[in-house]
């Protein structure tokens, strides 16, 4: 993809952005979220349905094995919520 497809592509999903929030400004979130779901409602119900999981962290660690010789170190920074027993 060459950077001008890559520009339009930021162009029309920050126009796409916009009116989703320009909606949301003026009707609430009831209108925007029908509005989205009315949009988007067959690509959700596609991947919803696929049997496709996204695995990014195991996609990053391939990629960084095979490319970079070593995987990423993970350290935990932070840990909230509820108590597990």
């Amino acid at each position: 993809m060459d950077s001008v497809a890559v520009l339009k592509n930021s162009i029309l999903s920050d126009a796409l952005e916009a009116l989703i929030a320009g909606i949301y400004i003026d009707g609430g979130l009831e209108p925007a979220s029908t509005w989205v779901l009315k949009l988007f409602s067959d690509k959700i119900k596609t991947f919803v349905t696929s049997e496709k999981i996204f695995d990014y962290k195991t996609q990053l660690q391939e990629y960084t094995q095979a490319n970079l010789s070593c995987i990423p170190e993970y350290k935990l920074t932070s840990e909230n919520g509820p108590e597990s027993t």
